[in-house]
């Protein structure tokens, strides 16, 4: 699935997480951007 940063648009592969997060594939800290808030764009 494909998530995208909230806040520059950024497009990653991502994880959903148990409690609904989504969470970059090898990006942990976040986005390139700084920001860690993320929006599905694929399931």
């Amino acid at each position: 699935m494909a998530g995208r940063c909230r806040e520059c648009g950024a497009v990653y592969s991502a994880w959903i997480l148990a409690d609904g997060t989504v969470e970059p594939i090898g990006k942990k800290g976040g986005c390139r951007c700084g920001a860690s808030n993320f929006e599905t764009l694929s399931q």
